[in-house]
């Protein structure tokens, strides 16, 4: 179908359905922002009561969207889908089916995910299937990887592929088995944001009267980063929009990288409804230098984004060698009050990552201002607050690493923990020599430190307090972020360095830097996440690969990027 290249400042029709198809930093969300406004400025169906619906995928989308709006926020409903689908038919409906399905109403609970894994509950539905040999941890792996998949039966829950049952035996888990786990769920009262879905579903699917009553309240329905989508999330979708609704799709399939979780960027490229559906490309860019956009050109060969800022900046840099130093590097390119954005494919690379670089520098910037040569003293000190902070902050795991260094056990650590934050006025403005006291006197047999004596170190912190010393801790934390490059996704950072893990063993090896030496993104959901990932950047890209072979480092230096070999 032709389409029409328009800006992120045109406007289209309001009452026709549309599909708009735009790259990183297009301005989707901008236009779609202003399309809004002109729904609400014009049109006719939008009376007491009827409202805009328009739904995302993240809540950095969802807050983003709601923050534009400002005034027009009142006559538009801004959700994820399982938000939408839940605040407007399951809350509403699911005593219709309640019954049925065996849901437990008087006990619901909507969780973001729950496991029902003991090794009584893992037995009883092995027998119930007639697996009694069915293994704990193999159920566990199973169930963590299922969902709801739309097929040509029906709804069914099941995993990303068959699991065995247990090592010993080649017998895949029965089907049954996740139904019945299902309803074990139900029967607590337990619906996880994947069973929103279900029951939505089965309620539009039963009762069409609730699609009326949608359409009725929604006259307009927006999709924005429809390439997360699913096909049963599509299905609703376009039962809601099969008459009086207008629909609108806003995505970028070179963007789709939620294929764990059943997303497929075939339903944004092959998105149709019927009646007219106009197709609209945005191929500007109002994110990033041109010097980044060159780059992102040269990766994607489907469009040629044009920078509509036409700033200037440096090349991206791609380090080849040691991340620590190249982020070192990267941080001195900078200079010191610029702040740096570590994105990672996996999590515990970004934890790696915070551990040996932001805690090291941390460490070493906290020591040198201590007069004190009691090296445990001040290591103790420097955890205990750090540990405070994080915990202060909501950032338990953070917190339980640094505990982790005083050789507490998991208990000892959650004590020590609930201690230090219901004491915590009591403390914050003292000295840190009563601080040292404090430790001393509640944590003497967990936490190790030599009590204060007459000399310079008393001096010190004697006339140094607490607060000082968490201050320079909030302070650094602030100049680096690290994140997955899925969470990351939706938003944008001034400057990014994206650590790249080589892969030792199994698929894939040696195909990590295939985005940028053999770019085909669209049939690689790898390579559209470091995508995704360099296109985050506005002003400064970092790249960083542990070891690569002269010859690609050569086809490397071809690209619009700085190479640097460290040695």
């Amino acid at each position: 179908m032709a389409y029409t290249v328009i800006t992120s400042d045109d406007s289209i029709p309001i009452e026709v359905n549309f599909k708009v198809s735009a790259g990183p930093g297009a301005g989707k969300t901008h236009w779609l922002i202003n399309h809004i406004k002109r729904v609400i400025s014009k049109s006719r169906r939008l009376g007491t009561g009827r409202k805009i619906a328009c739904i995302t995928y993240t809540n950095i989308g969802v807050e983003t969207i709601k923050s534009r709006l400002s005034y027009s926020h009142e006559k538009v409903y801004v959700g994820t889908i399982h938000n939408f689908l839940f605040e407007n038919v399951v809350k509403y409906y699911l005593s219709f089916i309640a019954d049925e399905e065996g849901f437990c109403l008087d006990k619901m609970k909507v969780i973001d995910d729950e496991m029902l894994s003991g090794y009584r509950i893992v037995k009883g539905i092995g027998e119930a299937v007639s697996q009694k040999y069915l293994d704990q941890a193999h159920w566990n792996k199973a169930i963590t990887n299922c969902r709801w998949h739309l097929d040509n039966t029906g709804l069914v829950f099941k995993p990303d592929r068959p699991y065995p049952a247990t090592s010993k035996f080649r017998a895949s888990i029965k089907q049954e088995a996740y139904t019945i786990y299902k309803k074990k769920l139900w029967a607590r009262g337990i619906m996880t944001y994947d069973d929103i879905l279900y029951f939505a579903y089965k309620i539009i699917i039963n009762y069409p009267l609730v699609l009326e009553v949608l359409r009725a309240t929604y006259p307009y329905l927006f999709i924005d980063e429809f390439q997360d989508s699913t096909p049963l999330q599509v299905d609703i979708l376009k039962r809601i929009a099969q008459s009086s609704t207008i629909i609108g799709v806003i995505g970028d399939k070179a963007q789709s990288i939620y294929g764990f979780a059943g997303a497929d960027p075939h339903l944004f490229d092959g998105f149709v409804i019927g009646g007219r559906l106009e197709e609209y490309n945005i191929e500007s860019n109002r994110r990033s230098t041109d010097e980044i956009i060159d780059l992102l050109n040269a990766i994607r060969k489907d469009i040629i984004q044009e920078g509509i800022l036409h700033q200037h900046g440096a090349k991206p840099i791609v380090y080849v060698g040691d991340r620590i130093k190249a982020f070192e590097m990267a941080k001195r390119t900078l200079g010191h009050n610029e702040e740096l954005n570590f994105l990672s494919f996996r999590n515990d690379a970004a934890n790696s990552m915070r551990e040996q670089y932001d805690n090291q520098l941390l460490q070493e910037n906290l020591l040198s201002s201590f007069d004190d040569s009691d090296d445990n003293r001040v290591n103790t000190i420097i955890v205990c607050i750090k540990a405070i902070e994080y915990s202060r902050q909501g950032l338990f795991k953070d917190a339980f690493r640094q505990t982790s260094k005083l050789d507490l056990t998991a208990e000892q650590s959650v004590s020590v923990i609930k201690k230090f934050l219901k004491d915590y006025d009591d403390f914050k403005e003292c000295s840190l020599s009563a601080y040292i006291e404090y430790i001393y006197s509640n944590f003497a047999g967990a936490i190790k430190v030599a009590r204060l004596k007459a000399g310079n170190a008393k001096n010190f912190y004697d006339s140094h307090s607490y607060m000082q010393v968490a201050m320079e801790v909030g302070t650094f934390e602030k100049h680096v972020l690290y994140e997955t490059i899925h969470k990351a996704k939706g938003d944008e950072f001034d400057n990014v360095f994206v650590g790249i893990d080589k892969k030792e063993k199994g698929k894939g090896k040696g195909k990590e830097l295939d985005f940028l030496l053999n770019p085909d993104i669209l049939s690689s959901e790898e390579q559209r996440v470091y995508y995704v990932a360099v296109s985050r950047a506005k002003k400064r890209l970092f790249i960083q690969y542990p070891k690569l072979p002269d010859k690609e480092m050569a086809t490397l230096e071809r690209l619009p990027i700085d190479v640097i070999k460290i040695d």
